[in-house]
């Protein structure tokens, strides 16, 4: 993910879940109106079945591994 880039999703399905890990620092997590920063290793996991969205805010390019369960 390019510095300050993000990506914006609508809700998905009823029950949906993300896991977010960060491979790098620098990422901010927010679903619905929890917000949470990560560093390299760390792995934010929270409903997907509201907006969220996932924003590199370090000053290079970021990377993260992100599962979507569908119940």
């Amino acid at each position: 993910v390019e510095p300050s880039g993000s990506l914006d999703s609508a809700a998905h399905a009823p029950g949906a879940f993300e896991h977010f890990t960060a491979l790098s620092g620098g990422f901010e997590v927010a679903s619905g109106n929890s917000v949470q920063m990560l560093k390299a290793g760390e792995t934010a996991r929270y409903p997907a079945d509201v907006p969220h969205r996932i924003t590199n805010t370090a000053k290079r390019p970021a990377k993260g591994l992100l599962v979507v369960l569908y119940r």
